[in-house]
């Protein structure tokens, strides 16, 4: 029962302020904190009542009966850390943050058309790389399972290209038409926009062709029309549908045709498939597993090797062949490497795959005390980026920037570091593509 009144309680602290918002006529489906709360009850308090009503934890799950007093706790930090989230955000008010100079530039229109072209071309580059190196592309797709469970650790300096490039561009060149009453050149934005999402559709990451696509609607909501909350929710139902096949078709061996007896069969197998449609793994099940182990070990990481990974991301590890393991990988080894083990039955050098939580992130650093002033400090800067929009979402650099910080502040509900890691790279991207593409001149400007 205690399990299910902590579940309750979380909803209430997620939803209660965007009722009220809602009631004001302020919700904002697109403002980065309701996203980041849909995300995070999804993760830390739904998955946790599918797990305990059902009985059926997953292979890296607790035991729902003889550690019940694990998931109660886990449920417990987790309640109380969207609360300090919820804290952190409305005690900042209506402050911005300081917008530098270089977002508030005009673009210019010859410079967005080199730009776009250059990154698409780098996008098929390094997606035919990342195919040569792995022997093509029918080995790959035969092979892609074992390559999105770790396999292409070490090419990022491909896949960046092949994924987060060619996205940029894509939502460069819609913002140069966002204003745009030509139906054809809507339907040219989108072409551009499938086009560049050809290489993740191969490459089997469905958080790089959702995430681009979440992003053109963030875009298209503020700087073309807002989008009504009805069409969201009818977007939202078709796109998680259309993953969840997804999901599932890729676990169909590449010589068997479509057959909805196969998808089935598969989804009825496997009913994990359907839920990765959300997420990797469940995040009751995480924070209960990672706060029992600290419970004995005391083995906190204090925080320095994730500095340490998120300011060196940007390095190639072919330029640094020694650098550091990822803290998923470690994550991943030290909490649930024996339990991996035992339920695959085979053993791995470095297991990867489970999504941390942003509660067992902070909790793994610096225990409860992580919990109550990391997801405050969470708060503070949600609400400090989306006034910032609000101030100058008339600038199309600052629309484009949000959306990218958007997704991936959306996601830190499953892994913070893993998103931050992201942004840093996305900010040496944005910070090149908009030296390139705005300069000081009025001539061939666009606003």
């Amino acid at each position: 029962m205690l399990s299910y009144i902590l579940i309750s309680t979380m909803i209430i602290i997620g939803i209660t302020p965007m009722i009220y918002e809602k009631r004001r006529g302020r919700f904002d489906f697109f403002n980065l904190k309701n996203t980041f709360i849909f995300y995070f009850v999804i993760q830390l308090g739904l998955s946790g009542f599918a797990t305990i009503y059902f009985d059926q934890p997953s292979d890296i799950g607790p035991d729902t009966i003889a550690n019940r007093a694990d998931y109660d706790y886990a449920l417990t930090i987790s309640a109380i850390g969207l609360a300090m989230f919820q804290i952190g955000y409305y005690s900042r008010s209506k402050k911005t943050w300081p917008a530098p100079q270089l977002l508030m530039r005009p673009w210019n229109i010859a410079a967005t058309r080199v730009v776009i072209f250059v990154y698409m071309v780098l996008g098929f580059v390094g997606f035919a790389a990342i195919l040569q190196i792995n022997g093509g592309l029918s080995s790959f797709l035969e092979s892609r399972e074992a390559f999105r469970a770790g396999g292409l650790t070490g090419m990022g300096i491909f896949l960046f290209p092949a994924t987060g490039l060619m996205a940029i561009a894509a939502l460069i060149y819609f913002l140069r038409h966002r204003k745009t009453q030509s139906k054809i050149q809507v339907i040219k934005c989108l072409g551009v926009l499938i086009a560049a999402l050809i290489p993740a559709y191969f490459l089997g990451f469905r958080s790089s062709i959702a995430l681009p696509i979440l992003q053109l609607l963030v875009v298209w909501n503020y700087a073309r029309a807002r989008l009504p909350f009805g069409k969201i929710t009818v977007l939202s139902i078709f796109i998680m549908g259309i993953f969840t096949f997804y999901g599932i078709g890729r676990a169909i061996p590449s010589e068997t045709g479509f057959n909805f007896d196969d998808f089935a069969r598969i989804a009825s197998e496997r009913p994990e498939l359907v839920y990765a449609v959300i997420s990797r793994s469940r995040g009751t099940e995480v924070v209960a597993a990672v706060t029992a182990k600290l419970e004995k070990t005391n083995e906190y990481e204090y925080g320095w090797s994730s500095l340490v990974e998120t300011l060196t991301i940007i390095i190639p590890k072919a330029i640094w062949p020694d650098k550091p393991q990822v803290l998923s990988e470690r994550f991943a080894n030290y909490f649930f490497g024996l339990t991996l083990t035992e339920t695959r039955g085979y053993e791995a050098e470095n297991w990867s795959g489970i999504s941390p939580t942003v509660i067992a992130e902070w909790y793994w650093h610096f225990g409860l005390p992580g919990v109550i002033a990391g997801l405050f400090f969470l708060g503070r800067i949600a609400s400090g980026t989306y006034n910032t929009l609000l101030a100058h979402k008339s600038q199309p650099t600052v629309v484009l920037c949000y959306s990218i910080i958007f997704t991936s502040f959306s996601m830190f509900a499953e892994s913070q570091q893993n998103y931050s890691n992201g942004l840093v790279l996305y900010a040496a991207a944005l910070t090149g593509t908009f030296i390139l593409i705005t300069n000081r001149t009025r001539a061939s400007q666009i606003s």
